[in-house]
């Protein structure tokens, strides 16, 4: 029906047509053998239960269950009805309750609108920009009428309590769903007298006296009162870094405090009710102008749950689950409410622990989001979305086998610096950061090596690094606390190994120069950077990446002349005999070491003799310095060494036939009932040898995904196909 009915005459699928008629005639053929032999007796019949009752689940940790069973809920936006249902189901398991009493949709009828109109002074005092849902601007789909409100003020506070009061009324009569959705990709900065008072006061709580203020500031204020907000004029940039971070630390402070207020007002009138909020930008230029702190709202009480909107913001797809999973300090399900990536990577949101999807989308008609439409996208191909429906199917037969692996411990974890985060790094541009793209590079090195990635945040860095984490990795963090250095060098002198990449431990959070690394022993005395360009402003949903929910005016980072060099690695360090040459791509430093530290592998060619990688001791742990940033492969490389020589666990490694990383393949293993049970995900749409490889003896391997027996280790993954083994101990030699 979707080929020959739906998309048939669109005119992006003329030129298809032969593709999907081949297409088609194979799927056909496939199925009918298969069927044949299930009804012979020689295939099994993967039978998939029916939808879960919503009535009948309790949420225990990452997931709902049924008695002891997880249940995955994956649906279908905008369906709960209709023949999707036989692969999605319905869409009740959740409610809606804004937090900002209203959306863009329905304002007007609520509470809001007439003091709104009645009062100037509810107004959001802003740059104009897009208002993130809160409620209408001029860039937000559904109207034109302008309603974009201050938060802070006291009449609107009255406003959105009715607001709230009244939608919670009809769950009140009729019965809690399993959770309610508090509103999503909301973003918030105010300018106003009233966020004036509330800086000021939250300054006051933060420093002991005007005079600790004036030291770090270095201002002259005589009291707390004569402290006004920044600017939100473009042209006249805040110039004070102490000021600049304040502000930002205290709008995410503003937004968490606002959002568990509005928790409290919807537990005033349903107390047992969970709740969910997020979908910022995690790692991304506008974290703190949009004002959604993970980290805070959890330990806020305002999320039960995680909200992570997929492939919007996330680097590498899965990163925001991991550092959602990362940051709680309990098993916590996942919810991604409007999944946007592809298809070929929606089982690996299930690993990674999404215990809960709506899929963005399969729109009866043609409109203005075409090319996310699964229904109708030419760059959604019928192989896609026959991988969508496969995993639908899967996550229902199979939850109990993809339950354990969200609860891996990640053995390598990169900082998730609140001081990078929120300080302004004097290089930066558009909606990236050096510190974002150092993330992503080193993410998405680091999470094909057969092993979880996470993140360690600075909260967590000062409360205490989790006993499992064998690795920290300090991304391009330019910005760092003071107390959070110190706990590292003191987490490394008791075992752990540090990675330092370029451009890192520059200043405090304030933005003053501090000698982190003159301590380690390491000067910089040249550096070599890219060049950050702004590029053109259009509006996020007219865009892809990380930033299509949008619907605002975005500028998107450009990295252009971006130094490399050649690197020839010491014999017997970790980068020697690479299975391909090592180089650097961005970040260059010429550094000076001290007697202290050993060179791993230093520059070659025109940059022939300066140190690129170096390593040390310190206490019983190791420090490595990398001064420059290097190549994907290259860091792959060093990654993957690093991990063996820390004894990080890869019970089963998926490899190549020749013994390298596969490409656009990721798999991880853990422990499950006195065997293992690994996961191989091919997001290639080309086939992949596959070989899995073992330091002890793989035993029997079942193939769950199959139900059959896998005969060899040697494996040809399908394009996008996702396979479950379980294997159990070989049998002891005599």
């Amino acid at each position: 029906d979707l080929a020959f009915n739906v998309r048939w005459d669109l005119p992006d699928h003329l030129a298809l047509r032969a593709g999907y008629v081949d297409e088609i005639a194979a799927r056909a053929a496939a199925a009918t053998h298969h069927l044949s032999e299930v009804m012979a007796g020689r295939a099994p019949d993967l039978a998939v239960p029916p939808h879960p009752d919503f009535a009948k689940l309790t949420l225990d940790g990452r997931y709902f269950r049924e008695g002891a069973e997880p249940r995955i809920l994956f649906s279908m936006q905008y369906h709960s009805s209709g023949e999707l249902m036989k692969w999605f189901g319905p869409e009740g398991f959740s409610g809606w309750i804004s937090a900002v009493g209203a959306s863009r949709y329905d304002f007007h009828e609520s509470p809001i609108w007439p003091v709104y109109q009645a009062d100037p002074g509810t107004h959001r005092v802003y740059d104009d920009s897009w208002c993130g849902h809160i409620i209408r601007d001029q860039n937000s789909a559904g109207g034109t009428d302008r309603c974009v409100i201050n938060l802070d003020h006291p009449r609107m506070r009255l406003a959105i309590a009715e607001s709230i009061a009244s939608m919670c009324a009809p769950f009140a009569k009729r019965g809690l769903p399993l959770f309610l959705n508090l509103g999503f990709e909301y973003s918030y900065v105010d300018y106003s007298a009233w966020s004036a008072e509330k800086f000021r006061g939250w300054l006051a709580a933060k420093y002991h006296g005007i005079a600790e203020l004036n030291a770090i500031w270095k201002t002259t204020y005589a009291d707390f009162s004569a402290i006004d907000v920044p600017s939100f004029d473009s042209t006249k940039p805040e110039t004070n870094s102490a000021r600049y971070y304040d502000w930002g630390d205290f709008n995410l402070w503003r937004f968490t405090d606002f959002m568990a207020w509005a928790k409290g007002e919807v537990r005033t009138h349903l107390p047992a009710a969970l709740t969910t909020t997020g979908g910022g930008e995690p790692f991304g230029a506008g974290f703190w102008r949009q004002g959604l702190d993970e980290e805070g709202l959890f330990n806020a009480g305002v999320t039960d749950l995680f909200l992570s909107e997929t492939g919007s913001r996330a680097l590498g797809v899965t990163s925001v689950m991991d550092l959602q999973r990362s940051l709680a300090n309990r098993p916590a399900l996942i919810l991604d409410p409007e999944y946007h990536a592809r298809g070929n990577t929606c089982s690996l949101m299930f690993f990674h622990g999404c215990g809960v999807m709506d899929y963005w989308w399969w729109p009866d008609e043609v409109d203005d989001f075409y090319d996310s439409s699964m229904k109708h996208s030419p760059v959604r191909p019928l192989s896609e979305v026959a991988t969508v429906l496969q995993t639908a199917l899967d996550v229902r037969r199979l939850a109990r086998y993809f339950a354990p692996f969200p609860d891996a411990p990640a053995e390598i974890a990169l900082l998730y610096s609140r001081a990078s985060l929120i300080q302004k790094h004097p290089g930066a541009t558009g909606d990236k950061t050096p510190y974002s793209f150092e993330v992503e590079r080193t993410f998405e090195a680091a999470t094909t090596l057969d092993a979880p990635v996470g993140f360690v945040s600075s909260q967590r860095v000062l409360a205490g690094i989790p006993p499992a984490c064998k690795i920290v990795v300090i991304p391009g963090c330019r910005f760092m606390e003071e107390g959070v250095f110190e706990h590292l060098t003191k987490w490394v002198s008791q075992g752990g190994t540090l990675v330092v990449t370029p451009s890192s431990l520059v200043a405090d959070e304030y933005g003053r120069k501090r000698d982190y690394l003159a301590r380690l022993g390491i000067e910089v005395t040249a550096e070599e950077v890219p060049e950050f360009l702004a590029g053109p402003a259009k509006r996020g949903i007219e865009q892809t990446g990380e930033l299509d929910f949008i619907q605002g005016p975005v500028v998107k980072t450009l990295v252009t002349k971006a130094p490399a060099r050649a690197i020839t690695a010491a014999a017997g360090s970790l980068l020697a005999d690479p299975p391909e040459p090592v180089s650097a791509a961005g970040v260059i430093q010429t550094v000076t070491p001290d007697a202290h530290w050993t060179v791993e592998a230093s520059y070659s060619g025109d940059g022939a003799g300066g140190p690129a990688v170096l390593s040390r001791t310190m206490g019983a742990g190791r420090v490595i310095y990398l001064a420059a940033q290097l190549s994907l492969p290259s860091q792959r490389c060093f990654f993957d060494r690093l991990m063996d020589r820390v004894g990080c666990a890869r019970p089963i490694r998926a490899l190549t036939p020749t013994g390298g990383a596969p490409a656009g393949v990721e798999s991880r293993t853990v422990p499950f009932e006195g065997g293992l049970l690994t996961y191989v995900v091919n997001t290639t749409e080309a086939p992949v040898p596959v070989v899995l490889t073992a330091k002890q003896p793989i035993g029997a391997l079942w193939n769950l995904s199959a139900d059959v027996a896998e005969p060899s280790t040697t494996i040809t993954l399908a394009p996008y196909e996702t396979r479950i083994l379980r294997s159990k101990p070989a049998p002891a030699q005599r």
